[in-house]
């Protein structure tokens, strides 16, 4: 049976007299999870990179980290999945091997600390970024730019949980992309102003995701390419 605490901490470094309140929203696990709910951080929601600096301090402390998305629900997990230069609810990861000299993978895996790229062996690596529309997304090896518009992600890792930095919350919108991919949902930005093909108004077609990081123990780096 779920059960709830709630503690209080005020801290005292990049947000000065916050409340911050960690519930267990989800039964044992191999990690314990707790939901920071961050209040009154802002009035506005701007998409803009000089709004998106990582906090000091909240990195993952992990050399690789994998991403799951955590249901009430049901309650259940699904993998943070890398497919089609985007990311994904569920499924499995799009991969490649040259002369498949790799081992399988079934998991998408992050390089730890700052979170800002994929493990993969490639030249040049794959880079985390945040497009215009708001959605979760990494770049390719054959074009290592990101589109106009596009800036890095910087993530924030706290109590387990991956969120985007100055917001109001730690989830994410997880909403249907069928011209990309059908029976998924692909991961945004809890911005006011993300755009999905589609759908004209997230907050009826999308649901509220929140996203766990778990340490990753398996051979590094995880593939040489997520496609």
């Amino acid at each position: 049976m779920a059960w709830m605490m709630r503690i209080y901490i005020t801290t005292t470094a990049s947000i000065e007299h916050q409340a911050l309140e960690k519930s267990i929203l989800y039964p044992p696990m191999k990690t314990i999870l707790l939901l920071p709910c961050f209040l009154a951080l802002s009035a506005a929601v701007p998409v803009n990179e000089s709004t998106q600096k990582r906090d000091p301090g909240w990195e993952a402390p992990f050399k690789a980290v994998t991403m799951r998305v955590m249901k009430k629900n049901p309650s259940r997990e699904e993998y943070l999945q890398a497919s089609q230069s985007r990311f994904w609810v569920g499924g499995e990861p799009s991969t490649s091997c040259p002369d498949n000299n790799c081992s399988e993978i079934k998991e998408t895996v992050l390089n730890g600390g700052k979170m800002d790229s994929l493990s993969v062996g490639v030249d040049g690596g794959q880079r985390i970024y945040l497009d215009a529309d708001g959605a979760l997304r990494y770049t390719s090896p054959s074009d290592p730019a990101m589109p106009p518009g596009s800036y890095m992600a910087n993530l924030n890792y706290a109590y387990d949980w991956v969120f985007v930095p100055n917001q109001p919350g730690t989830w994410w919108w997880a909403c249907p992309n069928t011209r990309l991919r059908k029976d998924y949902y692909q991961l945004f930005a809890p911005f006011s102003n993300i755009t999905v093909p589609g759908i004209e108004d997230p907050s009826k077609s999308c649901y509220r995701a929140d996203v766990a990081g778990f340490e990753y123990t398996g051979p590094l780096p995880a593939t040489y390419v997520y496609n």
